[in-house]
């Protein structure tokens, strides 16, 4: 009973290093020549239950490759307190993601822009 328990915990070990494998292997042959960043703005408004996934999610999203650094932003639209502070739970765990106003995002992106352009 040990060894089949065994044999199961290697060849899920197995799998797991084989789609990670290819996982970087898909990363490095799909990289675009040169680096570059992107922005993805989530907008939360209201009661949202499943805030804390889609903010995962969306930081998941930007590390997917190791050479693209991009920001997260969540732009709160009005969401209710209880939203608020479990987004800004899950945004201080992150470092590349940040909870927004809309006024604030404005300045924020002017000032990210501002940055690359010069």
């Amino acid at each position: 009973m040990g060894e089949t328990i065994m044999l199961v915990l290697v060849l899920l070990l197995a799998l797991y290093g084989c789609m990670e494998l290819i996982r970087r292997a898909a990363a490095r042959i799909m990289r675009p020549a040169a680096p570059c960043s992107g922005i993805l703005v989530l907008p939360v408004h209201g009661h949202c239950d499943d805030v804390e996934y889609r903010i995962r999610t969306a930081a998941a999203q930007t590390r997917w490759t190791e050479d693209a650094a991009g920001a997260v932003f969540v732009l709160d639209a009005g969401m209710d307190e209880e939203t608020r502070a479990l987004a800004e739970k899950v945004c201080a765990e992150y470092p590349s993601v940040r909870l927004e106003k809309s006024a604030e995002l404005k300045n924020a992106l002017e000032k990210m822009f501002e940055s690359r352009l010069q």
